[in-house]
């Protein structure tokens, strides 16, 4: 089983976040998170939201993208 970290006195917090074409296509199939929805695409990538406590855990998954991704939000 794994521990997911949820910070005391957090609120879930909505992430924009843009993924390069190449890396959609992982990212389609295996969500960052259960509320992942798109909300835009053009020419150089596709544009997601998800909605959750910002945690170490979610940090290490957005680094670990590279320049894949780029963070929007907060």
């Amino acid at each position: 089983m794994t521990t997911i970290s949820q910070p005391l006195e957090e609120k879930k917090q909505k992430v924009g976040i843009r993924v390069s074409r190449n890396l959609y296509p992982y990212i389609a199939t295996k969500p960052i998170h259960e509320t992942q929805k798109v909300k835009g695409t053009d020419d150089s990538g596709v544009t997601i939201e998800i909605e959750l406590y910002i945690n170490f855990e979610l940090k290490q998954l957005l680094l670990s993208c590279g320049d894949g991704i780029e963070v929007l939000y907060p």
